[in-house]
């Protein structure tokens, strides 16, 4: 089976299936650990957690018929 692209995923996502969801936060779980170790340690769960809430916010309120690129999906989450 191969693995979905993004698009796919948020789809699914959005449509309730926790394991898309769940495979998009492994996406972006580099990105979010790169963020998470420029803070203080103290803080680093609690930004790990506030991060991955906006990434299933925005997965959620993404409007699937204007369909960005990869790299402006990442900014839109990340704002």
């Amino acid at each position: 089976m191969t693995n979905p692209n993004l698009y796919e995923l948020v789809l699914k996502a959005k449509h309730g299936d926790k394991d898309s969801m769940n495979r998009i936060l492994e996406l972006f779980h580099p990105i979010i650990q790169q963020v998470c170790n420029r803070t203080n340690k103290n803080d680093r769960h609690d930004l790990r957690q506030h991060l991955a809430e906006k990434i299933i916010q925005s997965v959620i309120a993404y409007d699937m018929d204007t369909v960005p690129d990869y790299s402006t999906f990442c900014k839109l989450i990340l704002h």
